[in-house]
C-alpha cells in the first residue's frame, strides 16, 4: 500500500482554492481530516483526459455517519473515492473562519 500525506489548507481564513494534490492516478481514495470553524469546502477532481479548466465536484462520504455529501461544513474525517482521477483540490467558500484540511491518499 502506498500512502501520501498532503496539506490542502493550513491555517486558512479566506475563500480560496487549496494546494493541488497531483499524480494520484495510482491511489483510489482520499481520507480528509478537517478542523476549525466557519468553513464550507467542496472537493474537485480532474482526469488526464481533460483540459486545464475542467474540474468537477467529487462526492464526499462523512465517516461519522456515512452520509454522502457535496460540501464539508463541520469538523470531522471524510473519505473521497477517486479511481481514475489525476488531480484533486479543495475549494473554500462562503463565510470562512480559521480551519485546516489535511489528506492521506491510499491505494
Amino acid at each position: 500500500m502506498n500512502i501520501s500525506n498532503f496539506v490542502f489548507f493550513d491555517e486558512n481564513s479566506s475563500s480560496s482554492t487549496s494546494n493541488i494534490l497531483s499524480n494520484v492516478g495510482n491511489a483510489s481514495s482520499l481520507t480528509l481530516e478537517v478542523y476549525g470553524d466557519s468553513f464550507s469546502l467542496t472537493v474537485e477532481g480532474r482526469s488526464d483526459f481533460q483540459g486545464d479548466d475542467n474540474w468537477h465536484e467529487l462526492g464526499i462520504i462523512g465517516l461519522k455517519d456515512y452520509d454522502v455529501l457535496s460540501t464539508i461544513t463541520e469538523e470531522g474525517i471524510y473519505s473521497v473515492p477517486f479511481d481514475g482521477i489525476s488531480q484533486i483540490r479543495l475549494i473554500s467558500g462562503g463565510a470562512v473562519g480559521g480551519f485546516k484540511a489535511f489528506g492521506i491518499a491510499t491505494n
